[in-house]
């Protein structure tokens, strides 16, 4: 299933978030998708606008934890040292000593990198990482529902 929709209507690309049955959580494989949406929306001259929004009744409930709650912890062990590993009161020396696996940086698109306007269409929750992405609009379209 295609856990990023794509689509380019006149000069308008929408960018819709397509896991509604996990409250449109980013895994791995949506962070992939995303980054290439916005490439494409970066990188295409037809371009003039983008539409990011979320499937179903939630726009992003932030990073799916299932995918990393089942890591292998035993070669953790293996790959760092002790020195590298956190020690409190000690953070200031931490990013001189230990540099995270590539695995481990940025799971999405940046708002550094967008050069045309963005337009986060958020309807239901936004948490996390659901509230970094809709930060990520020049323009910020809530809708709400009072019960």
């Amino acid at each position: 299933m295609i856990s990023v929709n794509v689509r380019l209507d006149d000069s308008i690309l929408f960018i819709g978030i397509n896991r509604p049955s996990r409250k449109n959580c980013v895994n791995h494989e949506t962070a992939k998708e995303l980054v290439a949406a916005f490439n494409r929306f970066n990188n295409n001259p037809d371009v003039k606008i983008g539409i990011l929004y979320g499937e179903g009744n939630t726009f992003c409930a932030g990073y799916d934890l299932s995918e990393v709650s089942n890591l292998d912890t035993t070669s953790f062990d293996e790959q760092f040292p002790h020195k590298y590993r956190y020690m409190v009161g000690k953070r200031k020396r931490i990013t001189r000593y230990f540099q995270p696996p590539e695995e481990w940086k940025a799971k999405g698109p940046s708002i550094m990198e967008l050069k045309k306007p963005l337009i986060a269409a958020v309807e239901g929750y936004a948490v996390a990482g659901g509230l970094e992405l809709s930060l990520m609009g020049k323009f910020l379209q809530l809708f709400f529902r009072f019960m």
